[in-house]
């Protein structure tokens, strides 16, 4: 009797009929096509109706917990590969603009407006921890910035795994691998994106070419001080950070979806970008536009009543905006992958 195993951990039975056509999993909704052990990929058959006959196997493994959990679908980002191919599953999803647009307007959906809320009065907590406590505001800004990019991180991978729904925050006894390392993980992005623009810095710094405290000025300052002084930097230092902001979508869903080990390998970034170059600058301007009107909505808003629970409430929203259109490219377009993720 064939047999599948999901990719959400689900293991069915099949009756031997069954082979050769395309089945539904029960548990995430995936759709796939059946595999006949001895003779291997089984073409699609014409009836292309999902199989009633699937027969859920039992002791399923136990799933492990997360900080931020989907609603229907698992955040673990199924394998593609050559031979995986794209059955079903393209033609029951939205394309990629629609799945854009709902980005933008996921305000509209009950469960994404409460959690957005959530989201919004917890991030207005921080600004009002008494500074005089360097040590506890410390903590405070740790375990709040560290909670808020675990959800950011969530967010990506719900969208990079087809969910509209946002996930739901919630909280976690493992403050070192569910607050403190998604932080770090979102610092140590950055990082890698700064890395050519801060060696070239010093290497001028040591040249006596730039001021070492003009350099520190340029390195924190990064890429709004470039556009803010349109030129009072090096072309170098500006050349360098543009180009790793380019590189920054695709370094954060290399370290979303698969760890820090992922980045490393530049030479498959390339070629995926490269592959997929006319959709990633796309995901690129959107996130520049969005981003832009996140600055002018705010800047509006700087003589307006309550103008700092508008601004944090409108930096929470394109936040999850930036994270669902990169998650949404991955969904989207990872056949054209040099790599899979699973």
């Amino acid at each position: 009797m064939p047999r599948h195993t999901c990719d959400c951990g689900a293991r069915f039975r099949f009756p031997d009929s069954a082979i050769g056509k395309r089945s539904k999993c029960k548990q995430c909704g995936a759709v796939f096509t059946l595999f006949d052990d001895e003779a291997g990929v089984i073409p699609v058959a014409e009836d292309i109706g999902a199989s009633p006959d699937a027969v859920p196997e039992q002791n399923q493994p136990a799933r492990q917990g997360k900080l931020f959990v989907p609603t229907s679908l698992s955040t673990r980002i199924p394998p593609v590969g050559p031979d995986e191919g794209q059955i079903a599953g393209d033609a029951l999803k939205p394309s990629f603009s629609t799945d854009v647009l709902w980005t933008f307007l996921f305000p509209s959906s009950p469960g994404n407006l409460v959690t957005f809320l959530v989201i919004w009065v917890v991030m207005l907590i921080m600004p009002i921890v008494p500074f005089g406590l360097r040590a506890f505001s410390l903590i405070v800004w740790i375990l709040i910035n560290g909670w808020y990019t675990a959800f950011l991180f969530a967010v990506l991978q719900s969208a990079a795994a087809g969910e509209q729904e946002l996930p739901s925050p919630t909280f976690s006894r493992d403050l070192v691998d569910d607050l403190v390392y998604p932080l770090f993980q979102w610092i140590g992005s950055w990082v890698v994106v700064y890395i050519p623009a801060c060696v070239y810095l010093l290497l001028a710094c040591l040249g006596g070419n730039v001021d070492p405290f003009d350099a520190l000025q340029l390195t924190f300052g990064g890429i709004e001080r470039i556009f803010q002084q349109g030129g009072g930097q090096p072309p170098a230092f500006s050349i360098l950070v543009c180009v790793g902001v380019f590189f920054w979508p695709m370094i954060i869903l290399c370290i979303a979806l698969g760890g820090f080990e992922t980045v490393y390998r530049f030479d498959l970034i390339v070629s995926t970008i490269i592959r997929t170059f006319p959709v990633y600058v796309a995901t690129l301007l959107l996130m520049f536009g969005a981003a832009l009107l996140e600055r002018t909505l705010t800047a509006s808003t700087a003589g307006v009543s309550m103008w700092f629970v508008i601004s944090i409430g409108l930096t929470v929203y394109f936040d999850i905006v930036l994270m669902r259109l990169i998650g949404l490219y991955y969904h989207h377009f990872k056949d054209r992958f040099a790599w899979s993720w699973g």
